[in-house]
């Protein structure tokens, strides 16, 4: 259980890791996908704050799956640096997701890289 919660975090323990540094807004459609994606610079905090999200992380033991939204508390969900994400609607709404990276994005800091995640089954 302890590599479970290390990704999920509190106000508590997200403002002592420095806070926001910058708030983006994604919108995932029902049923589509955000990702995979992998920076190995910057952590990624995010909150679904309508609709509902499964978060996949690819860490060394194996995927592990978040959620967060209306049906599961708005949880919020470190993505460390290094560790590729995937975020999926599970909702026949659309998901509004936020993400405070920290460093903030520049373009300045080239930290976009892409993941594969084709050996990943759902449930």
């Amino acid at each position: 259980m302890a590599i479970l919660s290390r990704f999920i975090m509190s106000m508590t323990d997200f403002s002592a890791k420095g806070g926001a540094k910058q708030v983006c807004l994604s919108v995932i459609y029902p049923g589509e996908k955000k990702g995979p994606h992998l920076h190995f610079i910057r952590t990624g905090f995010f909150t679904c704050i309508k609709g509902n999200i499964k978060i996949v992380l690819k860490t060394v033991d194996g995927y592990k799956e978040f959620y967060s939204g209306e049906n599961h508390d708005f949880l919020s969900i470190e993505v460390p640096g290094g560790i590729p994400a995937l975020l999926i609607n599970t909702d026949r709404t659309e998901a509004f997701v936020l993400n405070m990276p920290n460093p903030a994005w520049t373009p300045d800091i080239n930290d976009e890289h892409s993941a594969d995640f084709s050996d990943y089954k759902a449930d």
